[in-house]
């Protein structure tokens, strides 16, 4: 394999961290993606940042010790985040109701939900078929597929009303998934966000 090859099992470890965060929020995530790669828990990107739980505090001036295959796995991450805020949507929606109907089976809740599902099975066929062939991400596709993640919590957080732009709840976690994104990726920019 040359360089920027994974093995298989490396690849499988990774792609559990979308599962894993789905069930079990950020911060597990995290871990298992630490775990999965053998990075170190004090991570730094190609521009000296970092974020580090507990408390997930900024990190400055790192250089950048991401090991091999942290950009896919971040990206998995990323996506189990944000599968796991789409499901706390769904959640709210179920129950919560307009005239007596449950606002999640209003036509336009639906598109919605449907246009986040779609974006997120898009991210989930990329990142599959990079696995199947033991591949990298390439710095623009993963800068393309971390901003349609961050669009599609955007999505997300805007169906669950005021209530998921609060910093200690799901609008926290999904600025802190994008935050990760900016920190640990080469020259991601979230054109006009």
């Amino acid at each position: 394999m040359g360089p920027g090859m994974v093995t298989p099992v490396a690849v499988l470890a990774r792609a559990d961290c979308r599962a894993i965060a789905r069930r079990d929020g950020l911060d597990a995530g995290w871990q298992a993606l630490v775990a999965a790669t053998g990075a170190r828990e004090l991570l730094f990107g190609p521009g000296g940042h970092g974020l580090c739980p507990p408390g997930w505090q900024p990190q400055r001036s790192g250089a950048d010790n991401r090991p091999a295959g942290w950009v896919l796995g971040l990206t998995w991450l990323r996506l189990g985040v944000s599968q796991r805020l789409l499901d706390q949507a769904m959640a709210y929606l179920a129950g919560r109701t307009s005239g007596g109907v449950p606002l999640i089976q209003q036509q336009l809740v639906q598109g919605s939900l449907a246009e986040a599902v779609t974006e997120q099975q898009g991210v989930a066929a990329v990142l599959d078929a990079l696995e199947s062939v033991g591949d990298e991400l390439s710095p623009s596709l993963a800068a393309h597929l971390h901003r349609q993640i961050t669009d599609t919590d955007r999505m997300a957080l805007r169906l669950l009303g005021a209530g998921g732009f609060l910093s200690d709840g799901p609008g926290g976690v999904a600025h802190l998934s994008e935050l990760l994104a900016d920190a640990h990726l080469d020259g991601v920019h979230h054109d006009g966000h």
